[in-house]
């Protein structure tokens, strides 16, 4: 009991640092402490309203862990934090996560293709391979992740979901993104290219490389993000988008940017070198030189 106590506190306070290496290392060790008695985990994951559940929710990512089944990968939504710092490389399809699950949990692989996610799920999470394709993202999921490879291309991204996230290399290509998605992130690489934007997503986000190259952005999408390299080159913006945003080097090269679409925003150095503007743009458009 004593040691029991002991990891319940250790992970409470892992948890409330968002410490999520270490979070995944304490998984592992217990992984390797019940690998020869699996069926001992078990006992933590009986509906008992008096476990502690951050506790049932890491040994549902160990029992995952010890024999890799993406059974127990479907069996984590059954549990309020159920995957909590899981490592997954494989899962079945069409699956569905909320509440906390899968929270600093690791994807890899094509892991929770076309799943569908909403609440506080996957916070914190990483995400690799060709990991969460054609997936669904609602209200506050994704938030903090980092995402990378081929991982999210495809997905539709709605409410608050991969607010403050990182993503890069091809992270997010060709998504739908809407409502307050991908609020304060940070984007590079080819991440989010050849994507669609509408409402407030983006707003305040920073991009840079060839994140959203040929994206296609309308409403308030961007509204004070910060653009450089060549971020924005050969995309098509509408609305009100990139108002008050601040652009730089290439951003927005061969752009074409219609209405609004740059009212009161700073552009420097070639920002808008060969760019198409409407006579709105021409008119509300600020140039200022260092």
């Amino acid at each position: 009991m004593e040691k029991e106590k002991k990891l319940t506190q250790l992970l409470a306070n892992l948890y409330k640092k968002n410490n999520g290496n270490r979070i995944r290392h304490l998984t592992r060790i217990i992984a390797k402490a019940y690998e020869k008695n699996p069926e001992e985990l078990d006992t933590y994951l009986k509906k008992d309203f008096t476990q502690p559940k951050l506790v049932e929710g890491m040994a549902s990512s160990a029992r995952h862990f010890i024999d890799k089944d993406p059974y127990w990968v479907h069996k984590m939504r059954n549990y309020e934090y159920g995957g909590l710092g899981a490592i997954i490389s494989e899962s079945y399809e069409e699956l569905e996560f909320c509440k906390n699950q899968l929270q600093f949990a690791k994807i890899s692989g094509k892991a929770l293709r076309k799943s569908k996610n909403y609440g506080k799920a996957l916070w914190f999470s990483e995400n690799s391979g060709n990991s969460l394709q054609e997936s669904e993202n609602l209200e506050h999921a994704l938030a903090f992740s980092r995402n990378k490879d081929n991982a999210l291309m495809h997905s539709k991204n709605y409410g608050h979901s991969l607010s403050y996230s990182q993503n890069t290399v091809n992270a997010l290509a060709e998504s739908l993104n809407k409502g307050n998605a991908l609020n304060g992130s940070l984007n590079f690489g080819a991440s989010l290219k050849k994507s669609k934007n509408l409402d407030r997503a983006l707003a305040y986000s920073e991009n840079s490389d060839n994140s959203l190259i040929k994206s296609k952005n309308d409403d308030y999408t961007l509204r004070g993000s910060e653009n450089s390299g060549n971020s924005f080159r050969e995309s098509e913006n509408l609305g009100r988008s990139l108002k008050f945003s601040k652009n730089k080097d290439n951003a927005l090269m061969h752009s074409k940017n219609l209405g609004f679409s740059l009212h009161d925003s700073i552009n420097l150095n070639n920002a808008l070198e060969k760019s198409t503007r409407s006579i709105f743009n021409k008119f509300y458009n600020r140039k200022k030189s260092r």
